[in-house]
């Protein structure tokens, strides 16, 4: 979450809109995180995970970073065996998707709970 949330500040105009949510579907949570313009092109969505891979060198140069940040978090995802997935998002920026796989014993259930 934090990396996502500093490349949000980073490579969002401002104002800028972010919009996070998650939900549990058949047998996946998954948590989707979407931002405002600017986008990023179709044909670097599926490059945005590797090692080493910057966009733009000369802002990402100016702003920081090394390329590792989204190849460690999809790291993480797989050892997970989750995925994560980038996509344009309805608000004009990156929306990632991110889904874990749930074991149904897993799966939350309505419940109550008395406090005394």
């Amino acid at each position: 979450m934090e990396q996502s949330a500093q490349h949000s500040r980073a490579y969002t105009d401002s104002p800028g809109r972010l919009k996070v949510s998650l939900v549990q579907t058949d047998q996946q949570a998954v948590l989707t995180w979407e931002d405002s313009a600017p986008g990023v092109p179709d044909e670097a969505l599926e490059r945005l995970t590797e090692r080493l891979f910057r966009l733009d060198s000369s802002r990402n140069r100016r702003r920081g970073g090394s390329g590792l940040g989204l190849s460690i978090v999809s790291a993480l995802a797989q050892t997970h065996h989750a995925t994560l997935t980038p996509s344009p998002s309805p608000l004009g920026g990156l929306r990632w998707t991110l889904r874990f796989p749930l074991d149904p014993q897993d799966f939350v259930r309505p419940f109550a709970t008395t406090v005394e």
